[in-house]
């Protein structure tokens, strides 16, 4: 062969890959998406690219929390560059989760199936956690929505198990 290529090894790294980090994000049902993402991407950049991936069509209900070093979990903010923000607050700069930000009224607002199912996912973990409190009656009606609907099954017995073990 007479065209030989001989490269050198060098201690040169891509500066390129210097302005990307990876991210994962924890949806609601406990799976992990990777988001790679530039240096200066915010929140909003972040939680758009989770929303197209797992087809959410109403973002707005939705937002990104990290591990705080002091203060427990924390929302991101999404007008700030996320990377910042994780370097400076989190106690894992590479870890977020998907949560809902805040509970409406009228659930006919959420029109979209993906985000019906994630906002069920984040009420069920709540009350099933004792974040959100209810009484024994409104765990009966919350479980039978939840039968109702196309969701897990298994909520009317957590919900039963968790509010018997509370009231006894």
């Amino acid at each position: 062969m007479p065209f030989k290529l001989r490269l050198k090894k060098s201690r040169q790294y891509n500066v390129v890959s210097k302005n990307i980090f990876v991210i994962s994000v924890e949806l609601l049902d406990k799976t992990v998406i990777e988001c790679t993402l530039s240096a200066e991407s915010n929140g909003q950049e972040c939680l758009n690219n989770v929303c197209q991936r797992i087809n959410l069509q109403q973002p707005e209900f939705f937002g990104l929390r990290f591990l705080s070093k002091r203060y427990g979990l924390r929302w991101v903010d999404m007008e700030k560059p996320l990377k910042r923000q994780l370097e400076k607050y989190a106690s894992d700069a590479s870890s977020l989760y998907l949560a809902v930000m805040f509970y409406i009224v009228d659930v006919a607002q959420i029109y979209d199936e993906a985000t019906r199912d994630q906002y069920f996912l984040q009420l069920k973990n709540d009350v099933i956690e004792g974040h959100l409190p209810c009484n024994s009656d409104e765990a009966v009606v919350l479980a039978a929505y939840s039968l109702q609907g196309t969701h897990s099954q298994g909520f009317f017995i957590k919900i039963y198990i968790v509010r018997t073990e509370i009231h006894c």
